[in-house]
């Protein structure tokens, strides 16, 4: 009688836990990153490099690109971390190449806005199609949140090269412009934008 009274209360405990068990509320991730828990939270980036929390911020070429390393492995979220960064990357240059005509136009008075317009355009493109895919990657760090960052960089002569030789090539285009820039004797003033916006200032180790 006492063997069954011990078995009956096991089988009712065991019942009870079962049932118990499926109306406990699972809490998921902290995603947002509020108790730095989750992805983007502040555990996430604990021993992070200066690139990392700075999003590549301290160097003029260079730019930072994230994925999450999922099933398909590694390899192929440095694939997409890099072109996430290349794409920020263009970005980046399409700003800069912008903030370097303003300053040659306010030195030069060259030519009037739309036509400045125009090559500002046209140089982005090109640096874009061409300049990008010769970044590399200098650097890379996996989170504790199983997230890969990576940092690509452009070689600074090569990019400064690139920017004059795209500039040219463009005013040229413009008959009136390119004898405009010959008459002003432009190009140490394009040389001087150039080297103001397009070198870098700090490297990160």
């Amino acid at each position: 009688m006492l063997k069954l009274s011990v078995t009956v209360v096991v089988l009712f405990s065991m019942v009870f836990l079962g049932c118990s068990s499926k109306e406990v509320a699972v809490t998921p991730p902290d995603i947002g990153g509020t108790s730095g828990a989750g992805v983007g939270g502040a555990v996430c980036f604990n021993g992070a490099p200066d690139w990392v929390i700075a999003s590549g911020e301290g160097e003029n070429l260079s730019a930072v690109g994230v994925a999450v390393i999922g099933k398909s492995g590694l390899q192929y979220a440095r694939i997409e971390a890099t072109a996430a960064a290349r794409d920020e990357m263009s970005r980046t240059l399409s700003v800069k190449v912008n903030n370097m005509f303003k300053t040659f136009n306010q030195t030069t008075g060259l030519g009037d806005d739309q036509s400045i317009d125009r090559v500002t355009v046209n140089v982005s493109k090109q640096l874009s199609s061409q300049t990008i895919s010769g970044s590399k990657q200098i650097g890379s760090w996996v989170s504790q949140c199983a997230e890969l960052y990576v940092l690509v960089a452009l070689d600074e002569s090569l990019v400064k090269q690139a920017v004059k030789e795209e500039s040219i090539s463009s005013i040229r285009n413009d008959v009136a412009l390119w004898q405009q820039f010959l008459e002003k004797q432009a190009q140490d003033e394009l040389d001087a934008a150039i080297e103001k916006e397009f070198t870098n200032t700090v490297t990160f180790e």
